[in-house]
């Protein structure tokens, strides 16, 4: 009765799946094309307002919709210059363009700061996305927020030739209430194109049957316990997807990751540019096309961390549709479909496979060509080979091997059997009698053995000649690599979400599989499993790179033990004649299993309920994972104009700069501790665990910083508060000048000074440094100078200058202020900051300028900045 109204059912709605498929993909499609292009101009201009603090009157010309006019600022492009739009009221916008004509591409701006505020006195920073230059128009995209002012802040220091021009000023909102990072809907429309696959392939007993004819089902499973077998085959299929990139951009980079983000140069050339870069860089070509992939899913979703996990998870979402089939295929028993589903569900939502994907690891292609290569190569040497099955295996071989070089292994494994099989049919035929394994002759099976050579040359030549590892690698054979892989066989264990009673259970079973596979003697079984086996054992051996890639692959090997176990026990338990309630059991059997593992995988990646079946130490390494994306958020979202941040080493500059989106800098230890003792400080710090827990690291980050948090490779520290109002000393090495020398001077607070001579033409003996402040209030810039010659003249002019052009506040410097000649004397210049003209931004950059006049020769010791409110007394 059941199974006729649940036919029923599939018979009413199955003319309407394809429709619904393809219906939804294009809906996807359109969803991703107006997600890419979410803007459209903000009108009523007529009733906006612009201001700026360059050439205000004119400011009103860059929002007028005339292109023949513009705003100009007239001075060269300068830290701190900025144009400001009022549009009246608060509205929601998420982007600006600035355009210019031809002739003053120049003119636009190269690095700044957005700022919203919905009442003019609170500003807020947006986190602007990668801007976007397309001939005279500059994009600045930024998350949607409702705003009624909006400030753009020249950031840069360096001076630039170019006034700042703005021929028109648009401000953008969204054509739709919503916006979803574009990687999230690649992996929408591929997991959905994935189910497509796995429903439209099973959907109708017209598909299924040239499968079963073709890989010999020889009890045909009812019509009504096909259609729930492969419903839930392509539920596990959208489950794994989901589980393998949910999150994904949240995950920090993991090892294996970190080292091929420099050789991917990400949007850095063109595709046949970086590949002959990489040849010529890496000599041996290894998973140039696994990286190639991932370069190709970055052009389409622009975020490396989601190209990363994204090439993984579909090769082993599409190693489900191949465990499916090889096994159909291989097995040829009557419970060949059931076991290969129950392997499928658990290979799929196992946390330790998709812990493959979270890594970025390359295991999980290794896993999806060793099963095509297994597949093809049974039926190359126990069927009928032809001339195209043949190409076929040479091209995937190919493929393989370039996408992971331990596939080079694999043939190793089958022409073992293959040997291994002929001796027994030599000296133990008796041994092989059996309704599929039967013995045969040498003679018999040459044919096909040279056809399975020939297809493998391709594949031995490439390797050889090009990649050149496999050679170099017998001589890093080492058994100790075998005996790690057998230590952390518990842990493999652990990791796939089987633990207590659950473990047990799946290991009996899986044990219990290997007796029936013994007991059985199908030739396909044996074929898998001898040849899988070898392959893990050389895989372990030979390399601790591919140490991983074994784990995976022996897990799969376990998975179908396991899956023929529980289904050789419930068909054991059932009895014979009641088919129905046997696959009734076995769909029930595959159910438990693929939800078990879902909530087990889930639980553990996401959710971490105690209540819930999860492995506590995988949920708290994954949750460390995320720590670094949390706190870079945070860091994001401080207001504080006055943040700078640093790191170690080059590799976490690009990662967090790329990524992250990170303004931030590499600093040398050294050069830290130097000028932390001269009261200048890194606002957050980013100290790698290698790094931090060396023990003057560790010492000085005690001293200055407090912990924010740490990620699995990264901590991050925040500077004390204590330290944030010291006073700033500049020595001359920190400075720039164009007249004078340094000398060694012993007076001097280091030992070091510079100066210049009655002989020296006038000039600067100082200038910059471009010091950051962003407190407002009454300062001193304090100047240490002596002179060895005894004048009354004007020696020297003292300036604080606001960044390149702002209004000097200057004080002229005589002789007899430097009485008595020959000591170091101290000259205030007192100046006042506030941010009254700059109210959207609190930070502004100050110069000190000693210009020389040349009548007199000078020494600088160094120049200290000081609030005047401290109460400091600076050492000479």
């Amino acid at each position: 009765m059941f199974q006729q109204r649940l036919m029923t059912i599939f018979q009413r709605i199955n003319p309407y799946v394809p429709h619904v498929m393809f219906g939804v993909l294009a809906a996807l499609l359109i969803l991703l094309a107006v997600n890419d292009r979410n803007f459209r101009p903000l009108r009523n201009k007529a009733a906006w307002n612009a201001d700026s603090n360059y050439s205000k009157a004119g400011a009103r010309f860059a929002i007028d919709r005339d292109l023949e006019t513009w705003w100009s600022s007239y001075y060269p492009m300068t830290f701190g210059m900025w144009m400001q739009v009022d549009v009246g009221r608060p509205v929601t916008l998420n982007g600006v363009t600035l355009r210019v004509n031809k002739e003053s591409k120049e003119a636009q701006p190269k690095e700044w700061v957005v700022k919203v505020s919905r009442d003019g006195s609170e500003w807020k920073t947006v986190n602007s996305r990668d801007s976007a230059v397309d001939g005279t128009l500059l994009l600045i995209p930024f998350a949607a927020v409702s705003a009624r002012y909006i400030q753009i802040i020249q950031t840069t220091i360096a001076t630039t030739p170019s006034p700042w021009r703005i021929y028109e000023l648009d401000l953008l909102q969204p054509v739709v209430p919503w916006q979803f990072p574009r990687s999230t809907l690649i992996s929408v429309i591929i997991g959905w194109l994935f189910f497509m696959i796995a429903v439209l392939l099973f959907r109708q007993r017209s598909l299924v049957a040239p499968l079963r004819s073709r890989f010999g089902f020889s009890e045909p499973a009812a019509p009504a316990h096909a259609v729930v077998a492969m419903s839930i085959l392509a539920v596990v299929l959208l489950m794994s997807w989901g589980l393998s990139v949910y999150h994904a951009e949240y995950d920090e980079l993991s090892p294996h990751e970190s080292q091929y983000v420099k050789a991917i140069a990400f949007g850095r050339h063109s595709t046949g540019e970086w590949l002959s870069a990489y040849f010529q860089h890496v000599k041996t070509g290894a998973y140039w096309l696994s990286l190639l992939a991932v370069r190709l899913i970055y052009n389409c979703c622009r975020s490396q961390l989601a190209a990363f996990r994204m090439i993984p998870a579909m090769f082993g979402v599409g190693s489900l549709f191949l465990i499916f089939l090889t096994w159909r295929a291989v097995s040829r028993s009557h419970l060949a479909l059931w076991e290969a589903l129950t392997a499928s569900a658990l290979f799929g939502l196992t946390g330790w496979t998709l812990l493959l994907h979270r890594e970025g690891d390359f295991s999980a292609a290794l896993v999806f060509f060793g099963l095509l290569e297994t597949w093809l190569s049974f039926y190359i040497l126990h069927d009928r080979p032809s001339v195209w099955l043949t190409s076929l295996f040479s091209v995937v071989s190919l493929l393989g091997v370039c996408v992971h070089p331990g596939l080079f292994w694999l043939p190793v494994g089958v022409l073992f059997f293959e040997a291994w099989h002929l001796w027994l049919c030599a000296y133990a035929p008796n041994w092989l009698l059996s309704s599929d394994l039967n013995a045969y002759r040498f003679s018999d099976h040459r044919r096909k053995i040279v056809w399975y050579l020939l297809a493998l040359l391709p594949m031995l030549g490439y390797g050889i000649v090009t990649i050149r590892q496999p050679l170099r690698l017998f001589q890093q054979i080492a058994v100790a690599n075998l005996s790690a892989a057998i230590n952390d066989f518990p842990e493999i264990l652990r990791v796939c979400g089987f633990s207590g009673i659950a473990g047990m259970i799946c290991f009996s079973a899986a044990l219990l599989g290997g007796v029936y596979v013994l007991s059985e003697r199908r030739l396909g079984e044996w074929f898998f499993l001898v040849n899988g086996s070898v392959f893990v054992v050389i895989l372990a051996v030979i390399s601790p790179e591919y140490l991983r890639a074994a784990r995976a692959f022996l897990l799969l090997l376990m998975t179908l033990l396991c899956a023929k176990g529980l289904n050789g026990t419930v068909a054991f338990l059932t009895p014979r004649h009641t088919v129905c309630g046997r696959q009734i059991l076995q769909a029930l059997c595959l159910i438990a299993c693929a939800g078990y593992s879902g909530v087990f995988a889930a639980n553990t990646l996401f959710w971490g309920n105690a209540r819930l079946p999860y492995d506590s130490q995988t949920y708290a390494e994954q949750q460390t994972r995320r720590q670094l994306r949390q706190l870079t958020d945070a860091i994001h979202a401080d207001s504080d104009d006055c943040k700078t941040m640093a790191t170690f080493t080059e590799h976490d500059k690009e990662m967090l700069a790329s990524i992250y989106h990170l303004p931030i800098g590499v600093a040398n230890f050294k050069e830290l501790w130097r000028v932390a003792v001269q009261g200048i400080f890194v606002v957050y710090l980013f100290a790698d665990t290698t790094s931090a827990q060396h023990p003057e690291v560790a010492d000085f980050l005690r001293k200055y910083y407090e912990k924010l948090g740490a990620s699995r490779s990264l901590a991050v520290y925040h500077i004390r508060r204590e330290f944030r109002d010291q006073p700033q000393r500049y020595y001359p090495e920190d400075l720039f000048a164009n007249t004078g020398r340094g000398i060694q001077d012993q007076t001097a607070s280091r030992g070091v000074a510079r100066e210049t001579t009655s002989a020296d033409k006038p000039g600067l003996l100082s200038f910059g440094p471009f010091c950051r402040v962003c407190q407002p209030g009454r300062y001193i810039a304090r100047f240490a100078l002596q002179t060895n010659e005894p004048v009354y003249d004007t020696i020297a002019t003292l300036k604080v200058v606001e960044g390149t052009v702002g209004t000097p506040v200057s004080r002229t410097l005589t002789g007899r202020e430097l009485f008595p000649a020959g000591q170091y004397h101290l000259i205030d210049v007192p100046f006042t900051i506030d941010f009254t003209d700059t109210p959207a931004y609190q930070m502004k950059r100050y110069q000190f300028f000693t210009e020389t006049t040349g009548a007199a020769g000078i020494r600088l010791n160094y120049i200290e900045l000081l609030r005047q409110e401290a109460e400091v007394s600076p050492q000479q």
